[in-house]
């Protein structure tokens, strides 16, 4: 197993900046790799709909039977639905699935050549480069990610969840201010009056001239 030096296990979790980075880096990745897949599929249903061949594609479908029959149409729907799962569930803690799609864009690219140089179908062609220079970072992520999963501090790689585990005993000096003074009885205060001052009714009407 390929090891990345940055994000080892280091002393009073030191590690957790690098780990936390890479592991955000990564799921950005994936959520790239999902959007991709998207509008790669969805590219590819309308090139289907014009009819057109797609190589790698086109290979199983047409061993369905004829173009736009039902069980070649449901395998062009199958293909083109796999890939955004694939991508989908890479984005979770499946990140073999992102290698998957990654493997799915070289085959796309190497299918276009099956019949020759001379019959390269040039959309699927640019769209599987496309597809496998986005997705060619796959393999590292996923040597990343499993080396995270078993890296102390997965998956929230936080110093404060850390030194509570490091110190359950400990019992902050304002908690206890806090319940003290909780428990405490109120005092009430009398309030202070003026005997010169007599209290003004307000069940009678003043006037102006009374003053």
């Amino acid at each position: 197993m390929k090891i990345n030096e940055k994000l080892i296990e280091q002393p009073n979790h030191a590690h957790y900046l690098a780990c936390l980075q890479r592991k955000k880096d990564i799921e950005k990745f994936c959520r790239k790799i999902f959007f991709f897949s998207i509008a790669e599929s969805a590219v590819f249903a309308v090139m289907i709909m014009f009819g057109l061949w797609l190589s790698a594609l086109s290979w199983i479908p047409s061993l369905c039977g004829e173009p736009f029959t039902i069980p070649n149409i449901f395998a062009y729907a199958v293909e083109i639905i796999l890939l955004p799962v694939i991508a989908f569930a890479g984005c979770g803690k499946y990140k073999i699935c992102t290698v998957i799609f990654f493997a799915i864009q070289c085959i796309i690219v190497i299918g276009c050549f099956l019949g020759g140089f001379r019959t390269v179908n040039t959309f699927p062609f640019l769209i599987g480069i496309i597809g496998s220079v986005t997705a060619s970072p796959s393999i590292s992520a996923y040597l990343d990610y499993r080396q995270l999963m078993h890296t102390e501090g997965f998956p929230q790689f936080n110093n404060l969840l850390a030194d509570t585990d490091d110190n359950p005993e400990f019992v902050s000096d304002y908690s206890k201010q806090y319940y003290s003074n909780e428990n405490k009885d109120f005092i009430p205060v009398p309030e202070k009056t003026n005997p010169n001052i007599q209290p003004v009714s307000t069940s009678e009407k003043i006037y102006m001239d009374d003053l």
